[in-house]
């Protein structure tokens, strides 16, 4: 990523701010240590002191002054986005912020999706440790066609004449009830193949 975000830095130029979505306290996100491998990679990141000949930023040309955001981080960083929050005060070192979402309108659908997703009882009816039969009615011209995800030969070829079909597992409406037992389906972790929800109903 770092590498590639380089290459395009280099034609383009540095960026004037970093909105990083990745960053957290998770241990696998702290491992990718997304912030520190940009910011010290130069030429990717502008640097607050920098200028960009006037075109943006502020009046002068520099960007701002805490131009790496992230909407997760540890202890510390909560701690000074609180410090802002509450006093209005930026103790964020220099090019660095913790952006504190406040979803003013979205929360209840937050909330909701939240119970949507906590770990459910499972349902009775969870599939046993088999893949599914093929439907054609469910997959599609694919299935209908023969060109079965089993068709494939060690080695991932595609067979002669046909494309790869994915194993579908189920279908599911965008409704509470579907996502919920979306979601019980993945933490059973017995399903095997894709669990999918339908926005669109077929016609």
């Amino acid at each position: 990523v770092v590498e590639a975000l380089a290459a395009w830095c280099e034609e383009h130029g540095p960026f004037d701010l970093v909105f990083d979505t990745v960053t957290s306290h998770d241990s696998r996100d702290r491992a990718s240590d997304y912030p520190n491998r940009l910011l010290s990679r130069p030429g990717i990141v502008r640097r607050p002191s920098e200028t960009d000949g006037g075109g943006a930023g502020g009046a002068d040309g520099t960007v701002d002054p805490h131009n790496y955001v992230t909407i997760g981080g540890g202890t510390m960083g909560w701690v000074r986005a609180g410090v802002k929050k509450v006093l209005g005060l930026n103790v964020f070192p220099t090019g660095r912020e913790l952006f504190w979402i406040t979803p003013a309108y979205c929360a209840p659908y937050l909330e909701r999706l939240a119970g949507l997703c906590a770990a459910p009882e499972l349902p009775s009816d969870l599939p046993a440790e088999t893949a599914p039969e093929s439907d054609p009615a469910r997959d599609g011209a694919a299935a209908a066609s023969g060109d079965l995800a089993g068709d494939t030969p060690e080695g991932g070829e595609t067979p002669a004449g046909g494309g790869i079909r994915p194993v579908v597992a189920e279908v599911l409406p965008l409704t509470d009830e579907g996502v919920r037992r979306a979601f019980a389906l993945m933490h059973g972790r017995r399903t095997k193949g894709k669990v999918v929800i339908e926005v669109v109903a077929a016609s």
